[in-house]
């Protein structure tokens, strides 16, 4: 038995639902001053339409994908 794992990091992207969910949240009050100081870290994201066809191509091929959790890697200064 073969088990596959996806753990994506922060997913960001468009959502379905019509209210803001919490990854979009931090990123609004980022943008909108909300916060005095952000550590200046790496933030690994990943657009949640690359997750979606990462699940698919799991599912599709039987295959055990390694590594799926950083699309984009940026500072917070970024």
């Amino acid at each position: 038995l073969d088990i596959l794992t996806i753990l994506p990091s922060w997913v960001i992207g468009p959502m379905m639902q019509s209210t803001v969910n919490l990854s979009s949240k931090m990123l609004l009050d980022y943008f909108k001053g909300d916060f005095v100081t952000v550590e200046n870290r790496l933030r690994n994201l990943v657009d949640v339409r690359d997750v979606a066809d990462a699940l698919l191509l799991m599912y599709e091929n039987l295959r055990r994908l390694e590594d799926t959790s950083a699309a984009h890697t940026l500072t917070t200064t970024e």
